[in-house]
């Protein structure tokens, strides 16, 4: 039997599909390879034009709080196509532990930048694109460093201001370090299904090494996601202040707060944007034996995907987008059902498959 989804099934699909999303990463000594940890999202795997962020995070939801000092960046590899952070310094290795919020841009916008000598000076390159151009402060934008273009390490403490002389977006290493000639930075924009704000640092909400930030989506809500990034200048001369450190996010059971690894002191009037996305993370891939083989082909598919479960009868086929919508369902009695899926939008999907007491939930990418 062959099953058509609806148009509006289509439509509903290509909406949800269009938001930002946030997960939370934990290295572990399954992920970890010396200085690196392997992130394992559907969204990223065998997609190295991702587009992505990420920060340090000190206590998601379960972890007790581990300390990360280190500065690090972004790398495809090529050779298992997974994105990965991996510490700047590659002698040091990956703390096992550490957690990482990983933001994903769907409707968010992405440039990368490569520090050139035409656009470097000193300890800072500026960034040429039309979205900064000309517009101070202009758009919401967090970065990483990023190692693949040219393979250049580029440890230091990294932030943004608007090079009003130049009317240009630039980024500074706050030690005024060097820009490594050739060095990349991967920076997104986030989309309009995000919140943005600005938080600056006061003397009310600055307690050693840490700002409390007040806001009505992140108060009382350990489980929010969210980046920020140091933007030098934003909001007037006042928050034109340098912070060399290493930083990170750490919830105090009541608000979150923006931290120093290294524990320096915060400083009064430093200004962080931050952008809040859904917490959305990977939905596990359940196995059940009693279901025995059970194939799912051609995957990736253009047109149909062919469900063959030889042991039993499919009682209810669920179609789900990756972040856990519900898009169609079937309720076949069969052991054989071709799905038409012709009309989906390209991505990621999942598919339930359940029967009598077994369940089983496949992935198919659909080109």
């Amino acid at each position: 039997m062959k099953t058509l989804f609806s148009f509006i099934s289509m439509l509903y699909c290509t909406i949800i599909f269009a938001q930002d999303k946030m997960y939370v990463h934990t290295a572990s000594s399954s992920n970890i390879l010396d200085n690196v940890t392997y992130l394992d999202h559907p969204d990223l795997n065998n997609n190295s034009v991702a587009c992505l962020n990420y920060v340090h995070v000190w206590n998601p939801t379960g972890s007790p709080g581990i300390y990360n000092n280190n500065t690090d960046g972004l790398w495809y590899d090529t050779g298992i196509n997974r994105w990965a952070i991996y510490n700047e310094i590659s002698t040091v290795d990956m703390i096992e532990g550490v957690s990482f919020n990983i933001y994903i841009a769907d409707d968010g916008q992405c440039i990368d930048h490569i520090a050139t000598i035409d656009n470097t000076e000193g300890g800072s390159t500026d960034i040429d694109d039309a979205l900064f151009n000309g517009n101070d402060p202009g758009p919401y934008a967090f970065m990483n460093t990023y190692y693949n273009p040219n393979s250049v390490y580029n440890p230091g403490n990294w932030s943004m201001y608007y090079y009003a002389t130049g009317a240009v977006r630039s980024i500074f290493e706050n030690n005024n370090a060097a820009v490594p000639e050739g060095s990349a930075f991967k920076i997104a924009i986030p989309g309009a299904s995000t919140t943005r704000f600005t938080h600056t640092a006061t003397t009310d909400n600055i307690v050693a090494n840490y700002t409390l930030i007040d806001h009505p989506e992140l108060n009382n809500n350990p489980d929010a996601t969210f980046l920020f990034l140091h933007y030098f200048g934003v909001g007037g001369i006042d928050s034109n202040v340098h912070l060399n450190a290493t930083t990170g996010i750490w919830f105090n059971g009541i608000q979150w707060a923006i931290f120093t690894e290294g524990f320096e002191e915060m400083p009064v009037n430093i200004a962080f944007d931050i952008v809040i996305a859904p917490n959305v993370p990977p939905l596990a891939v359940t196995e059940n034996t009693e279901f025995g083989e059970v194939s799912l082909f051609p995957n990736p598919s253009t047109d149909f995907v062919i469900i063959n479960t030889p042991n039993i009868n499919m009682e209810r086929i669920t179609i789900y987008s990756i972040l856990g919508q519900e898009i169609a369902s079937f309720n076949p009695d069969t052991s054989e059902e071709t799905i038409d899926v012709s009309a989906l939008s390209a991505g990621t999907y999942l598919v339930k498959i359940e029967a009598e007491n077994a369940t089983k939930t496949m992935r198919f990418i659909k080109l």
